[in-house]
C-alpha cells in the first residue's frame, strides 16, 4: 500500500466534521493508500508538518485556501518535494475552484485519488511562496478587487 498524509485544519470553514473524518480514511484506503491524519493546532502548524515529515507517497491538504499555501511552504522547504493534493473545506475556496473542485468533499476526495500528477508554478515573493494572489502596500486590495476569471496565477 502507498502511504498518505492528510493534514486538515480543524477550523477551516463550515464543511468539515471531525466526526467525518473515517468516512474519507475509507475513501483514501479503496484508493489503495494507509492514510495518516493530522489536524493542525496554530497558524503555521501545516508548514512545520509537511516540512518535517518523512517520506510519503502523497500529502493532502483538507482545509482553506491557507492551509493549502502553508503545506505548500512546508512542500518548498524540503529537499525531497512530496506529492501534494488540496480538498477545499474553507469557507470560499478559490484554490478548490480553480483545481476544479465543488462542495462535495467525498466526490472531490474521488477525483484527487484518481486523477493526474501535474507540475504547476508557485510564485514566490521574498522567498515565501504563494499559491493564490498576493498584495502591500498600496495595492493590497488589488487581490480582492480583481474578478475571479482574471486570476492566473496557478498555472497547471
Amino acid at each position: 500500500m502507498k502511504t498518505c498524509v492528510v493534514i486538515y485544519n480543524p477550523n477551516s470553514g463550515h464543511t468539515l466534521e471531525k466526526t467525518k473524518l473515517t468516512k474519507y480514511k475509507k475513501i483514501i484506503e479503496k484508493y489503495g493508500y494507509t492514510p495518516t491524519f493530522i489536524g493542525t493546532q496554530y497558524r503555521g502548524h501545516a508548514k512545520e508538518i509537511v516540512s518535517h515529515l518523512g517520506y510519503v507517497d502523497l500529502v493532502i491538504s483538507m482545509g482553506g485556501d491557507g492551509t493549502f499555501n502553508e503545506v505548500v511552504y512546508g512542500n518548498i522547504q524540503r529537499k525531497r518535494r512530496l506529492i501534494l493534493a488540496h480538498i477545499p473545506v474553507g469557507t470560499t475556496n478559490d484554490v478548490g475552484t480553480m483545481f476544479g473542485y465543488g462542495k462535495k468533499i467525498e466526490e472531490n476526495l474521488k477525483l484527487c485519488l484518481t486523477g493526474e500528477v501535474k507540475d504547476i508554478d508557485i510564485p514566490m515573493v521574498n522567498n515565501r511562496p504563494f499559491v493564490y494572489v498576493c498584495g502591500f502596500g498600496k495595492f493590497m486590495q488589488i487581490p480582492y478587487e480583481t474578478p475571479r476569471e482574471d486570476l492566473s496565477l496557478i498555472h497547471i
